[in-house]
């Protein structure tokens, strides 16, 4: 189940491990077989059964009636589910760890895989004697030398034998379409060979779970939460990347929030027969501060799936500018609804008439920002200094833990 048919057979092996383990979500497991430099490798129809025949016919050798016939169940059920999962599309040949960990939606071994460090988990083996060696030291586990070498590249851009990229295979996983997508803007800064990429996708962890709670923007703000959150002086070599990142990160952000906020004003005139003053009326005077926090509540937990509002502290403070967030925002996200519906044609009333509607982008959503986000959930600008002064401040201002990356 190697890249290549031709891959050494311990890696092949160590590889399927490593498939079964992302397949099933099972991160413990995943943790326990992971080789950082496996985690390029692509599975392999010839690789696998040969993997698997060469078992059977180790298991065939085994003295215990009992065992062996177990062992072999065991063996051929794997079998059947492998071959089952790629009738079903749940596995495609070609497919990275990546790939399976998306299509599936197992969020935390994508964290597993972005979020740990590898370049000091791998280590080349080196002889003195020829390649052909190589194989041989691997498998006893003897050798003469080490060398350190960097993980290989996340391999997002490696497509399977179908043609699709890991960000092809998400589905309606709108969670995970941002997170990939920032995965990207991450490479784009500092590359795909970056020695601290797994910090830089922590602090973009960390960048996603305090949004909800301080819809950052601007450089100010975003140096000053990179300064804490990564522990960096703004005289480092990386700083400006990072800043760069968490300024892309906050635009990914807005633009995410309002595409779902347009979508929900949407809803909302096509409940009011697409009069805009009607729905104006109905969303003043028609919805309570309950019914806001949870569409709220819902737009942001489809885009940040680490936002759990019931494990913060109740707060009447920030419930209002929640509120009030949400009201001037709405205002804002209706008036472009009405627009895009004037501008398709669409004249239906029913929530399906209104669903196939073209959102905005990030550009065409630009010149709305300073009407969407004017009164924005963030605290003032002369309290920011002190807010970000240390990681303690941070998190007891927001009342989240664990911030640091």
């Amino acid at each position: 189940m190697g890249q290549t048919h031709s891959a050494p057979p311990n890696e092949a092996v160590q590889f399927r491990q490593m498939v079964l383990a992302t397949y099933r979500g099972d991160v413990d497991k995943l943790r326990s077989v992971f080789q950082s430099h496996l985690r390029g490798f692509q599975i392999s129809r010839a690789t696998y059964l040969d993997i698997i025949m060469q078992e059977q016919t180790h298991l065939e050798t085994l003295t215990d009636s009992l065992e062996r016939e177990e062992k072999l169940n065991e063996l051929q059920d794997e079998k059947m589910e492998f071959f089952s999962a790629l009738e079903q599309g749940r596995l495609a040949l070609g497919d990275t760890l990546l790939h399976i960990a998306v299509r599936l939606g197992h969020t935390d071994i994508l964290d597993f895989i972005l979020l740990n460090d590898y370049h000091n988990s791998f280590k080349t083996l080196v002889r003195p004697d020829t390649a052909a060696s190589t194989l041989s030291i691997l498998a006893s586990g003897h050798y003469t030398a080490t060398t350190q070498v960097a993980a290989p590249p996340l391999p997002t851009n490696t497509p399977n034998l179908k043609g699709d990229l890991p960000r092809d295979v998400t589905g309606d996983n709108c969670s995970l379409q941002l997170l990939l997508a920032i995965v990207d803007d991450v490479h784009e800064v500092f590359g795909s060979t970056y020695r601290e990429e797994a910090k830089v996708h922590r602090l973009v962890r960390s960048l996603r779970r305090i949004w909800p709670s301080w819809m950052f923007e601007g450089q100010q703000e975003v140096a000053a939460l990179v300064r804490v959150l990564y522990d960096v002086r703004t005289s480092d070599p990386a700083f400006g990347g990072l800043v760069r990142v968490a300024m892309a990160v906050a635009e990914r952000f807005r633009v995410a929030v309002s595409q779902s906020g347009i979508r929900l004003a949407l809803t909302l005139l096509a409940e009011c027969d697409a009069d805009l003053h009607q729905a104006r009326q109905k969303l003043v005077k028609g919805w309570s501060m309950e019914r806001k926090s949870e569409d709220l509540t819902a737009i942001f937990q489809r885009w940040f799936p680490l936002y759990k509002p019931n494990g913060r502290r109740k707060d009447d403070e920030e419930e209002e500018a929640r509120a009030v967030f949400f009201d001037t925002a709405m205002a804002t996200w209706l008036q472009i609804a009405q627009d895009l519906r004037l501008f398709s044609g669409e004249n239906g009333n029913s929530n399906s008439s209104v669903e196939h509607i073209e959102l905005p982008d990030a550009a065409a959503l630009k010149r709305y920002d300073s009407q969407i986000w004017q009164r924005r959930v963030c605290p003032s600008p002369a309290s920011i200094g002190e807010i970000c002064v240390h990681i303690t401040s941070l998190e007891g201002y927001l009342r989240l833990p664990h911030l640091s990356v």
